[in-house]
Order: structure tokens, then sequence, then C-alpha cells
């Protein structure tokens, strides 16, 4: 194999040798038994932190000064339409951070999480967060939309997408 990578040099084959002869460590692991209740509460937060999941207790982040400004005082948001789309546009860039392709459950996660913090929010109707639900759901679709030719989600529409079926 080395020999195909390196062909007609003798030189860069023997270097490529050393190098992956230097990488090549001998490691000593210690295990340390650990009480259950310490690994119950750190396992829940790796979990998420390598699976790409959000964190069971996610905090609905600050949002711009104005915006925030009126949250405080309480003022009914949700009915400016530019400010509704900054308040999801804040939600989808925290919720980016841990995970690209949010399940059903995250939606619900965050959603709800608004309406606690921010219960004058809360849709008049129904659950109460049903329509910051489909909103945050539109504003991941929208965002998708342009990323067709990425990779990541050229291989998330492989494993999960419907493949077109042709008559």
């Amino acid at each position: 194999m080395i020999s195909y990578l390196f062909q007609g040099s003798f030189k860069k084959q023997a270097k490529f040798n050393k190098f992956v002869h230097e990488m090549k460590e001998v490691v000593t692991i210690t295990l340390e038994t650990v009480p259950a209740e310490s690994y119950q509460q750190t396992s829940t937060t790796e979990i998420n932190a390598t699976s790409g999941r959000l964190p069971s207790g996610f905090a609905i982040p600050l949002f711009p000064r104005d915006l925030q400004a009126k949250l405080d005082n309480k003022e009914p948001c949700q009915k400016s339409s530019k400010d509704r789309h900054r308040i999801i546009r804040v939600l989808h860039e925290a919720m980016i951070e841990h995970t690209m392709y949010p399940t059903n459950a995250e939606y619900v996660q965050v959603a709800k999480a608004l309406i606690v913090k921010y219960p004058f929010l809360k849709d008049l109707e129904g659950n109460g967060y049903h329509t910051w639900h489909q909103s945050l759901k539109r504003k991941f679709k929208a965002e998708h939309a342009p990323l067709v030719h990425d990779d990541e989600v050229r291989k998330s529409k492989e494993k999960f997408g419907h493949k077109k079926v042709r008559l």
C-alpha cells in the first residue's frame, strides 16, 4: 500500500514508515470506579454533546437589545411579524449550535421553553406553543433548502430521504 502511495520514491516510503512507527504509542489505562449518581448526571450531558442533540434543560438565549426590552416589558411581540421572525431566528441560531436536524420533540421542547419563560407569547388557542413549533420547523426547512449540495445534507437525504419512484 505504501509503495502505491509513494511510487518511485523509496526515501518517502521510509520516511512515512518512520512517521507511522513514531505515532504508534503504548497507552496505559487506569480504571477507577465512579459513583452511580455522578455517572447518571454526566452521562446525559455527554450523550447530548456527542450525539448532537439539544440538552434537556435548553435555555432560551438572550434576544437583541430592543426585542429583549419588549419581552421584559411583556409586550405581545407575536403580533408583529418582524419581532416574531427575529425571535425565531435567534431560537434557530441557538438550536443549530447543538444540532442541524432537530427532532419533533426538540422543536416542541424549545417552543415550550419559550412559552415558560415568556407566558404572554402563548397562543390563544390550542396547546399554547403550536405556532412557535411550526415556525421553528419552517425556519429549519427554509435554511436547509439552499444546502442541497452540501455533503452532510446529501448524506442525510440518502439515508433518511424518500426516494422518488418513477412510473
